[in-house]
């Protein structure tokens, strides 16, 4: 099992929960992770599965990339729907005064009134009432991950507009997490405000074994996204936003994926933008198998470099969200044809390919 993270190093992840997994928490630094429990499932045929296509590219060293990613091909036109199911977690810990501190996103409200999960439901990650333009182009009035899409295969959209990629979400039951002895309650050092931490290791086993003992509810042909209100996941240190994984390889793996919603302002993964950057990720590399030549990253990772350094606000629903930036395809090398304005970047401040191309 690997970790790609956000920098494109290889870290081991321990399968065995942390004592202290709070510990190097004032070490700050952003990340996101992707892994594959490659060998832990294995399809069994008629089963559900995610609705994928299959391409690939010559990139610029002229080596032939192939990828798997969520959806129906853009050369071939049409909508796809994918399911995802939202999880909320209910996260509390025990602190050394004996009170309890719980970071609960179905009870906290923003700044809308609305819950924090009725924000997110609410948002354009979900609802298509935005009409991104990018570049002079329109894109069309679409969600979030949908303009991305068509604005990565531009070429293609123009010749098959009806091409489109819709979410359909649902919100779960929330998972309870008593956190004491796996993370604690700081000062958040990315951003302002109090968060929870809680220790990787545990975290990941811990929801494997919640999709498996709910078959009726998760399998390979939905997407559970578990949602922290203001809670990062940590790895040796803080803080990861976000990451998603793979119980299993194409074409019938178990995707998941994890996002913090951290409600202070100007702080890492505010709002839904975590949430965007692991939909992204989910989207264009979902059993995590997506490989690249690229020097810096191995991983087609659609928001590993630009991701949540640059985000951009969009009105809606009475709230100003904060968008990421995704990588093209052409940023992997693709070639430069293949996307919106010859961008390779979906707000186009990337202005080169990855390294190595």
């Amino acid at each position: 099992m690997k970790i790609a993270l956000a920098s494109g190093l290889l870290l081991a992840i321990a399968s065995s929960a942390s004592a202290n997994g709070a510990s190097g928490a004032n070490v700050a630094q952003p990340m996101f992770l992707s892994f594959n429990h490659s060998t832990a499932q294995r399809h069994v045929p008629g089963a559900p599965q995610l609705p994928q296509w299959n391409g690939s590219f010559t990139d610029r060293t002229g080596k032939q990339v192939s990828f798997t990613m969520v959806g129906s091909d853009p050369a071939k036109g049409g909508t796809t729907h994918v399911s995802v199911i939202l999880v909320p977690l209910f996260v509390w810990y025990e602190l050394d005064n004996g009170h309890t501190k719980v970071f609960d996103p179905r009870r906290h409200k923003v700044s809308n009134g609305r819950t924090v999960m009725e924000n997110i439901v609410n948002s354009p990650l979900f609802t298509p009432s935005i009409d991104f333009i990018q570049g002079g182009t329109d894109l069309g009035t679409t969600q979030f991950i949908d303009a991305f899409q068509r604005g990565n295969f531009w070429k293609s959209v123009e010749r098959n507009p009806d091409y489109h990629l819709t979410y359909d979400v649902t919100v779960g039951d929330a998972l309870k997490i008593r956190a004491t002895d796996f993370g604690g309650v700081i000062k958040n050092p990315l951003g302002g405000g109090k968060v929870g931490t809680l220790d990787l290791g545990f975290f990941d086993p811990y929801v494997q074994n919640y999709m498996q003992s709910q078959p009726e509810l998760f399998n390979p042909g939905v997407i559970p996204l578990f949602v922290s209100y203001n809670v990062y996941l940590t790895e040796g240190g803080c803080c990861i936003g976000g990451y998603h994984s793979a119980v299993g390889g194409v074409p019938g793996g178990q995707t998941y994926a994890f996002a913090a919603y951290v409600d202070a302002k100007k702080s890492y993964a505010e709002d839904v933008s975590a949430v965007a950057v692991e939909l992204g990720e989910v989207t264009d590399d979902p059993f995590v198998s997506n490989q690249v030549n690229c020097t810096d990253s191995p991983a087609l990772d659609v928001g590993a470099t630009v991701g949540l350094k640059n985000v951009y606000p969009y009105a809606e629903n009475d709230f100003t969200y904060d968008l990421p930036s995704l990588d093209f395809v052409t940023y992997f090398g693709a070639s430069k044809s293949t996307s919106v304005n010859k961008w390779y970047s979906f707000q186009g401040e990337q202005h080169h390919a990855c390294a190595g191309q």
